[in-house]
């Protein structure tokens, strides 16, 4: 069976519609980046995200604060992957 998502209970729009109503939909609001955001999605292991979210959570912070810190200091090469 199926499974059932927000998505299948919509109704189809037309291009129009579609485009008149995305002027009524949330924007992404820059976060000091200089430039757009734009939505990622990483696959982490359970235990692994866990850790992050608790850590990030402890000292007052996002995953998604972590994660752009992260990725400006590795392309600013002050860390490097292992």
């Amino acid at each position: 069976m199926p499974k059932k998502t927000a998505l299948a209970k919509r109704s189809p729009v037309s291009p129009e519609q579609w485009i008149e109503q995305a002027d009524k939909r949330p924007k992404l609001k820059p976060t000091g980046g200089g430039g757009p955001i734009v939505r990622v999605t990483f696959e982490f292991p359970q235990d692994l995200h866990r850790k992050m979210k608790g850590k990030a959570g402890s000292e007052g912070l996002t995953l998604k604060q972590v994660m752009m810190s992260l990725a400006r200091q590795w392309i600013e090469g002050n860390i490097s992957p292992q």
